[in-house]
């Protein structure tokens, strides 16, 4: 097992690594920091490391991971291992895609690790989604524990996303919580979660709270939003009658950087509006322009939270929501471009999972009408509840309406 390797063997070891794949050597620190972030798997005779304990690659720029594969004991003779992808998905080190690779472990380098780059192929395709890809193994070898092995126990799956989002363009797809491949690949902005603050505009949770699940999004080509709701003290932070506001919005972008967010959400609902909460938009408006982290707010029809000249004139995302049929979107739209909303802002609601007015057809309705009218998007609440049936999720007539608008734009570019 992995506690039986020698360290001082590994310091030592030459291997091939991703984005170094002519002979070099690798560093001390380099190696030490992959072993540090791997998972270990196998029985007693052989092990298979994955970093962060899975393999993953992306088609969207043919994204590269790696594996590690290292013998226990020490064999009678060379132990030569085969992988090979069960598809022409992905390609292993300088192999064509699809191919085999070998590696072959003697004597004197059966505790050393050997690292297969993983690297994913950009097909013609469009938007084939989350695919776990084989890799099966196989040996040929002498020694008698060795040759005796099932290999198939140790197959290895590889996540390999072509996601839908990529060929969105600059459309937003916004959903509000979930972590199902299923949800990752079809939207491209999602909120993952509330914080809180207090009277003081101090943030309760820290960023490292929030770090995996960035991660987790943008291992899918999706921006990460932290959000606020209805549950804060609203007030006394926005006042800024000693300095809270101010603190806040420093709280805040530290927040963001720590965390690798892309941006932030108020889900102000109750009140108080008026000019602290213009002077709120417009102060993390400008705190983030450096970092291009967003804002966005969630509005409903007939209020007047934000105003022009005010905070909808810094706003990136303005969250209608419109819960009912595109008749009441197209209402509450011209409601706020009433108020002095700008199109670029005007994000397109729906309820996705819990509202009886909100079905496939309705989804592709307002999508539409967001295309039709260059307005930036479309946001869900709440896509952790969709169905994730393709005849009945939201998120899918919602993508199927996207790719079929990327196709046509494609089609009439050939022409």
């Amino acid at each position: 097992m992995f506690n039986r390797l020698s360290i001082a063997v590994l310091m030592m070891l030459l291997i091939l690594m991703a984005g170094c794949m002519k002979s070099s050597r690798v560093s001390r620190a380099d190696l030490e920091n992959f072993l540090a972030d791997t998972n270990l798997s196998g029985g007693n005779l052989l092990s298979i490391l994955e970093s962060d304990g899975f393999t993953s690659v992306n088609e969207n720029g043919e994204t590269s991971d790696q594996i590690a594969i290292v013998l226990n004991t020490r064999p009678t003779s060379n132990v030569k291992i085969t992988l090979k992808p069960a598809t022409t998905d992905i390609k292993l080190n300088n192999a064509s895609a699809g191919s085999p690779v070998n590696i072959v472990f003697k004597k004197r380098n059966w505790d050393t690790p050997q690292i297969v780059k993983v690297t994913a192929v950009d097909d013609s395709v469009i938007a084939q989604g989350v695919k776990s890809i084989a890799v099966t193994l196989s040996a040929k070898t002498a020694d008698p524990f060795y040759s005796s092995i099932d290999y198939s126990d140790f197959d290895i799956d590889v996540e390999v996303i072509d996601a839908s989002n990529r060929y969105f363009g600059d459309f937003v797809v916004y959903g509000f919580w979930g972590t199902d491949p299923f949800i990752m690949e079809k939207v491209s902005h999602l909120h993952i979660g509330y914080n809180s603050f207090d009277a003081d505009g101090n943030i309760s949770s820290a960023a490292s709270g929030w770090i995996d699940k960035v991660d987790y999004c943008h291992r899918y080509g999706v921006k990460a939003i932290i959000g606020f709701d209805v549950g804060n003290s609203w007030g006394p932070m926005m006042d800024n009658a000693d300095g809270s506001r101010t603190n806040f919005v420093s709280n805040l972008v530290q927040l963001l950087i720590d965390s690798g967010a892309d941006g932030t959400d108020f889900d102000h609902e109750n009140g108080p509006f008026g000019a602290d909460y213009d002077a709120l938009i417009i102060d993390c408006a400008n705190a983030f322009a450096p970092y291009n982290f967003t804002v966005g707010a969630d509005v409903y029809k007939y209020r007047h939270e934000l105003a022009s000249p005010g905070g909808l004139d810094y706003i990136d995302h303005l969250n209608l929501m419109a819960y009912d049929g595109a008749g009441h979107l197209e209402d509450m739209i011209s409601h706020w471009k009433g108020e002095g909303a700008s199109d670029d802002t005007i994000m397109c609601g729906m309820a996705d999972g819990w509202s009886a007015n909100n079905d496939q057809a309705t989804a592709i309705a307002k999508t539409q009408l967001a295309i039709d009218n260059g307005y930036p998007g479309v946001w869900l609440f709440r896509t952790d509840m969709d169905t994730m049936d393709p005849a009945t999720s939201l998120l899918q007539a919602i993508r199927d309406t996207l790719i079929d608008h990327y196709k046509s734009k494609t089609k009439t570019v050939k022409k």
